[in-house]
C-alpha cells in the first residue's frame, strides 16, 4: 500500500461524526489470486442449509480432508471448478475470533481476501473454521454483491474499533455472527496452517466466498487484568461474567 492509499484508509476510518467508516479502496479491491479463482469469485445460489454451530456443519457436510484429496486429485489444479462436495450453500452461527486482510499490495502473494476465523469455542480447534470474504471478480461485480459483503465485514470491524492488517488480530470481545456462503476445499494449504496460534482450524474446508455476514449479538468480555469502569460497577457484573452491549446501527 503506497502512502496515498494509506492516507485514504486513515481518512476513511476517521470520517463522519467521529465514527470510523470502511475505506473505499478496501471495499472495491479486485481479487488478485490465481488458485481456483473460478470458485472464489462466484457466489452460489439455491437453498441455504442452516447450521447452529460449526461442529454441526463439520459433522454434516465436511468430508475428511484426506478423503477429498484422494477422491479428487485435480483439486490441486489452479483452474479446477467446484466439486459436488463444494456445491452446498450453507449458513452457520459462530463466534468471530480473529481476522486479517491478505493485501496484494503488502505481499504480492496476497489475493485481497479477508480471512476470518470463526468457531464455537476458541479452546477447541475442531470447532474452528476459516471463512473468507473474496476480492471482487476481475470481470466485474454485477449488483455489487462482493463489494456489499466486504462492506458488511468492514462495518463490523469498524464498530469494534478494529482496522484490518496483514497479520491476524484476535478479537477481545465476543461477537456472534451468522455467516452464509459456499463450501470450499482449499487444497492450496494444509490443515492447521491458517490462523493465529491457538486458533488454527484442523481442516482446510472453508466458507468461500462469504455471501453474507450478519452480527447476531455483540458482547464485551473484559480483558484479563482490566479494571471495571463506573457503568460496569453500577450494573453489579462480576469480572468473569459477560456484559451485554447494545448494537446500534
Amino acid at each position: 500500500m503506497n502512502p496515498s492509499q494509506l492516507l485514504g484508509v486513515l481518512v476513511g476510518l476517521l470520517a463522519v461524526g467521529g465514527a470510523a467508516q470502511p475505506a473505499p479502496d478496501l471495499v472495491h479491491l479486485v481479487f488478485a489470486g490465481s488458485f481456483r479463482e473460478v470458485c472464489k469469485t462466484k457466489m452460489l445460489s439455491g437453498q441455504v442449509e442452516s447450521f447452529p454451530t460449526v461442529a454441526a456443519l463439520r459433522q454434516a457436510r465436511l468430508v475428511a480432508d484426506q478423503t477429498m484429496r484422494s477422491s479428487h486429485p485435480a483439486i490441486k489444479d489452479k483452474a479446477t471448478p467446484r466439486f459436488p462436495e463444494e456445491s452446498h450453500l450453507v449458513s452457520v452461527t459462530a463466534t468471530l475470533l480473529a481476522f486479517r486482510f491478505e493485501s496484494h499490495a503488502a505481499a504480492m502473494s496476497g489475493d485481497n481476501d479477508f480471512h476470518v476465523i470463526i468457531g464455537d469455542s476458541a479452546s477447541e480447534p475442531t470447532s474452528l473454521l476459516n471463512v473468507e470474504v473474496s476480492g471482487l471478480p476481475r470481470a466485474g461485480d454485477p449488483g455489487n454483491k462482493f463489494a456489499a459483503v466486504r462492506q458488511q465485514l468492514l462495518g463490523i470491524l469498524t464498530k469494534l474499533g478494529l482496522t484490518p492488517t496483514p497479520s491476524f488480530q484476535r478479537l477481545t470481545r465476543t461477537v456472534v455472527v451468522r455467516v452464509t456462503g459456499g463450501l470450499y476445499f482449499d487444497a492450496d494449504h494444509l490443515a492447521g496452517s491458517v490462523g493465529p496460534a491457538g486458533l488454527r482450524p484442523t481442516t482446510v474446508w472453508e466458507i468461500h466466498p462469504i455471501q453474507k455476514i450478519e452480527v447476531l449479538g455483540p458482547e464485551a468480555v473484559p480483558a484479563q487484568g482490566s479494571r471495571w469502569n463506573r457503568s460496569e460497577i453500577k450494573t453489579g457484573h462480576r469480572k468473569d461474567r459477560v456484559i451485554s452491549l447494545k448494537w446500534s446501527s
